[in-house]
């Protein structure tokens, strides 16, 4: 519960966004089974406010925690896209259709896919 409410104070202005990456940097991983789920939550704060790199690299911390998680390769994918690092970017949306295609999280990729082959048709 404290962390879902971690993840509700960061979705707020700035200013809560850095309390709530405070407050995630107290909770002692640890003593947490899937302490991955905190690392992923934490990264989309850190990302939410232009830490591109530090949300990277917690991203990716999560993933090698658990690898068979669809939701880290799509989070990290979308960050990648928004730094215009597009091959990564896809490679992750790769990796977490090979995990489970219809995944919702997925989504927003398949309809950039779609829009992609209706405006660019000579490329696909």
């Amino acid at each position: 519960m404290q962390i879902v409410l971690q993840f509700n104070r960061a979705c707020r202005p700035k200013k809560a966004a850095v309390q709530a990456i405070k407050d995630f940097e107290i909770i002692d991983r640890s003593k947490l089974e899937k302490s991955n789920v905190v690392d992923i939550m934490q990264a989309n704060v850190l990302n939410s406010i232009g830490r591109a790199q530090e949300a990277e690299k917690l991203m990716i911390a999560a993933i090698i925690k658990n690898p068979l998680v669809v939701g880290p390769y799509a989070d990290l994918g979308q960050m990648l896209a928004t730094q215009y690092r597009t091959a990564e970017a896809w490679e992750a949306y790769s990796i977490a259709r090979k995990l489970q295609a219809q995944h919702p999280m997925l989504e927003s990729v398949k309809a950039i896919e779609s829009k992609m082959e209706r405006d660019f048709p000579d490329f696909f």
